[in-house]
């Protein structure tokens, strides 16, 4: 119902009541227990996420120094990551986080994150290095 009344993912919303929504999303899933995790996590929630995660390619080139709004969608893009490291911890979500990460046509979006670990800019490093984290440790693909 909660993500209903939200719409995430079906209105634009301005970056930071988005990254508000997924530190909703994060906190419900380490909250929740068991099979409710899986019921949060379904293709209303997981579609935006990816969506996010998939707009990061816009962002390879930008300058160090980055505007504001610029900064706000990178602070987005970190949000959902950690949103799907938290989701990942019920053995369900993993399993359909980790079916659409090995269905993805093109590099897996984690993998092409991951080079971002080297980025002079702080937020693109830590973006990389959660990216690393969550391939290192959650998500054991296949690389």
């Amino acid at each position: 119902m909660l993500l209903d009344k939200m719409s995430f993912g079906e209105k634009e919303y301005p970056a930071k009541i988005e990254r508000n929504i997924l530190v909703i999303l994060s906190c419900l899933s380490e909250k929740v227990a068991g099979t409710a995790v899986a019921s949060i996590l379904s293709e209303k929630t997981i579609t935006p996420i990816f969506a996010i995660l998939d707009n990061a390619k816009r962002y390879e080139n930008q300058p160090f120094r980055l505007t504001r709004k610029e900064k706000a969608k990178l602070n987005v893009l970190l949000f959902a990551i950690i949103t799907l490291e938290k989701f990942a911890m019920s053995s369900q979500s993993k399993s359909m986080i980790m079916s659409l990460l090995n269905e993805q046509q093109e590099e897996n979006i984690l993998i092409y994150l991951s080079k971002w670990i080297n980025d002079e800019n702080n937020l693109k490093h830590q973006i990389g290095f959660l990216a690393q984290y969550l391939l290192d440790n959650t998500c054991n693909l296949n690389r």
